[in-house]
């Protein structure tokens, strides 16, 4: 009886063992190396004719917010030189309410300017998903074409060994689909008076 019990569990474990063996050798097949494909997405937004345009357009904003803060800080040496030039004939009181309007027109222009560099950096980031949302059916393209299953960008790697950069096709596929971009800045909301 001893011996039967041990048959059988020796049958039942050499079973299982088969079983195990042929399942892994079945799992080892089908996993396959991964096949990536590489994109240097700092190159696309550079060098693409609609990435050039989004930083050019970028520029113009931040050319103008910049000198907007540049009249604004001149306004404020011009309200301050103005109040001392007061000094001499103005009330104490008077005075004091004169540089207040100032203070706040200054404040008021500073606020403006900043609600402005917000609207700008909203519709710069609106444009790039745009840029990034056109990029996803290309993706999709280069992954069938090179019977791909991963697109990463380039500068994730330290070192890799095989790997498709498809960059330069990228780019030229981008430059079809989406050969510029406008950048549109909301209008300035109505800010309540004080």
């Amino acid at each position: 009886m001893k011996n039967r019990n041990f048959t059988r569990t020796g049958l039942a474990v050499i079973a299982a063992m088969f079983v195990f063996c042929a399942s892994t050798n079945v799992f080892a097949q089908e996993a396959a190396p991964a096949k990536i494909i590489v994109v240097n997405l700092g190159e696309v937004i550079s060098t693409s004719m609609a990435g050039k345009e989004l930083i050019r357009q970028g520029k113009t904003y931040g050319s103008e917010i910049e000198a907007d803060n540049a009249k604004n800080e001149q306004q404020g040496r011009e309200f301050e030189a103005e109040i001392r030039r007061q000094e001499a004939v103005l009330a104490k009181d008077a005075l004091q309410a004169k540089a207040q309007e100032y203070q706040q027109k200054y404040m008021n222009s500073r606020a403006a300017i900043q609600d402005k560099a917000n609207r700008v950096q909203t519709a710069l980031s609106n444009a790039e998903k745009d840029i990034m949302a056109a990029l996803n059916p290309i993706y999709q393209q280069l992954l069938t074409k090179y019977n791909a299953n991963m697109v990463a960008e380039s500068r994730m790697f330290l070192a890799t060994g095989q790997v498709i950069d498809v960059t330069r096709e990228v780019i030229q596929k981008l430059d079809q689909s989406m050969p510029t971009i406008k950048v549109n800045v909301p209008a300035a909301s109505a800010a309540p008076k004080p």
